[in-house]
């Protein structure tokens, strides 16, 4: 049985190159490890299994008015700080589901510490997003977003941060993918995982302008891909309001999402509720 088991995966994966289509990466092809992992071949890595059934969400204030509603993190953060409510704002949105929130760009040396002090003060395993920034590097709890470009400089300065121990995030933007060849910018993805180790999570940017048939073909294409390290789309995080969109997504095993408003964590609720999943709180 074995062996019948293992020409008909030899089959599929033929099948799969000769239509032009990386290989797509199957439990089936792994050796599982226990309930909660399996080894990966390929990193040499025990990596998590993807549950789909637990959703996460994450909060986008990289676009919030700072002029009318201030920012998210004071200007000034310190750790032994008593009077912060920080640590207790943090605490109420992971109970409310919300695994981590997505920053503004560092602008001044006061920001850089601050997410330094975020990251003593997080809840467990909660992740804070920020664009590049010289500064950031191996701040735990922190990962760093680079936007996909179709360019050497994002390898080169990716390549370092992952050596300094650094989590990474590949921001694809609907104003670079939403006019190029989409298996093209999955290739892109697959070659920068395989040069430089990176890209943790993808944050995927999805408005109202673009046409949602065309995210889900991104997702599928990146789904697609046989890379080392966790399932690509364990790693897939939507960022949009479209309630189909993420009702799709949903449906072929992306469990993480971000939100622009916590009043949006209902309908993300409502959504998995229906399809037989939960947020993880």
């Amino acid at each position: 049985f074995s062996q019948l088991f293992s020409i008909t995966e030899m089959i599929r994966s033929f099948i799969a190159r000769r239509r032009g289509r990386p290989v797509r990466q199957t439990a089936a092809s792994l050796t599982r490890f226990s309930l909660s992992t399996y080894y990966d071949s390929q990193s040499g890595l025990h990596v998590p299994i993807h549950n789909e059934k637990e959703i996460k969400l994450f909060l986008n204030k990289s676009k919030e008015d700072t002029s009318t509603t201030g920012s998210f993190v004071p200007a000034q953060l310190y750790k032994e700080d008593a009077s912060s409510d920080m640590p207790q704002r943090l605490k109420s949105l992971r109970a409310e589901g919300i695994h981590g929130v997505i920053l503004p760009s560092a602008k001044f040396p006061r920001d850089v510490r601050n997410l330094q002090t975020l990251s003593h003060i997080a809840p467990e395993e909660f992740v804070f997003f920020t664009p590049y920034h010289s500064q950031v590097k191996s701040f735990s709890s922190v990962s760093t977003m680079l936007a996909l470009e179709d360019n050497e400089d994002m390898k080169n300065t990716l390549k370092p941060l992952v050596a300094a121990g650094s989590k990474t995030t590949l921001l694809l933007h609907e104003a670079f993918y939403r006019n190029q060849e989409l298996m093209h910018v999955a290739g892109q993805v697959a070659r920068l995982i395989d040069e430089t180790g990176g890209g943790d999570t993808f944050l995927i940017t999805a408005s109202d302008k673009i046409d949602a048939d065309d995210v889900i073909q991104l997702c599928e294409e990146l789904m697609y891909l046989d890379v080392a390290g966790p399932t690509i789309k364990s790693r897939i995080i939507l960022n949009s309001t479209n309630e189909e969109l993420i009702d799709e997504l949903m449906l072929l095993g992306v469990s993480k999402f971000a939100l622009d408003e916590e009043e949006d964590i209902s309908m993300l609720e409502d959504i998995s509720k229906w399809q037989g999943k939960s947020l993880l709180k």
